[in-house]
């Protein structure tokens, strides 16, 4: 068990704050559409995106957003080269990154790459002025996320973590329900987000080779899961207890993030002192 209070962490609590307040209304994503008090309407000012990624890339809707285009993708492997063109409608694809970077008919890139590649790519692209919609986790280490302030602040681009459990349907409608008072007092969150068995669970690549998610510790990444209560309460979550569990597997045994667990479950306290 492991007991750690983040309320006094100066530079965590400005890096959240700041960013909170940089990942203004630039990107929409599909289920935003669902709230029918909000209209899109057609602009002038048309968003130019380039998509890295060919994977969980290829599941955002950013083509069908009357003030979105897709103009260029990017992946190292061709099939998802042609998935992502499919997908998009786009003819323009690049293997080398820094080539979509480089595209002067780009705006903004989304970053939907393995996770250590995250903050690189952001930060490379925000410095040939692009903005950014990035994959979670935003950054694997605190270092990396000051990192990240530190070219966002900079650069003055804006960035974006796309947590996409906050525009899941069902969250949606409970923020809708919480602005509209239909809640109660809420002092009581729950949330749960399971993958599939973690040692099966894209742990290897096609040659039999440990993958950056090999043993990757749960609550390293949690957000899927904090992203559902955060935007509904209203509230930060300050302070954490969490406990895990492991079965002395292999995996757990000899990935390189030390983590013996395959499943974590946390307390937390929140900014009004209510439990999630």
């Amino acid at each position: 068990m492991k007991t750690a209070n983040i309320k006094n962490k100066i530079t965590r609590r400005k890096f959240i704050s700041d960013l909170s307040g940089s990942t203004a209304a630039l990107f929409a994503v599909p289920s935003v559409l669902l709230n029918k008090r909000k209209k899109f309407k057609k602009s002038d000012n048309i968003v130019r995106m380039g998509i890295v990624g060919g994977g969980f890339g290829t599941g955002f809707y950013w083509h069908e957003h009357p003030n979105c285009k897709v103009t260029a993708v990017c992946d190292i492997r061709k099939d998802r080269q042609e998935k992502l063109m499919k997908t998009y409608n786009c003819d323009v694809a690049y293997r080398d990154f820094k080539d979509i970077v480089a595209d002067k008919n780009v705006d903004a890139v989304g970053v939907f790459t393995p996770a250590p590649l995250h903050v690189y790519m952001a930060v490379e692209a925000m410095k040939g002025g692009k903005h950014i919609i990035s994959a979670v986790p935003a950054g694997i280490n605190e270092e990396e996320c000051l990192e990240l302030l530190e070219v966002v602040n900079n650069t003055g681009m804006i960035y974006m973590m796309a947590e996409t459990s906050y525009y899941r349907r069902e969250i949606i409608s409970c923020r809708l329900w919480a602005e509209e008072k239909k809640f109660g007092e809420i002092i009581y969150s729950e949330a749960e987000y399971h993958h599939d068995n973690p040692k099966n669970l894209r742990k290897f690549d096609k040659d039999g080779f440990p993958t950056w998610r090999h043993g990757f510790p749960p609550m390293h990444y949690p957000t899927h899961s904090t992203g559902m209560i955060i935007p509904v309460t209203g509230e930060r979550l300050i302070e954490v207890t969490a406990a895990g569990w492991g079965d002395e597997s292999e995996v757990y045994r000899t990935n390189e993030y030390g983590n013996p667990f395959c499943c974590e479950t946390a307390m937390f306290k929140t900014s009004g002192g209510k439990l999630a």
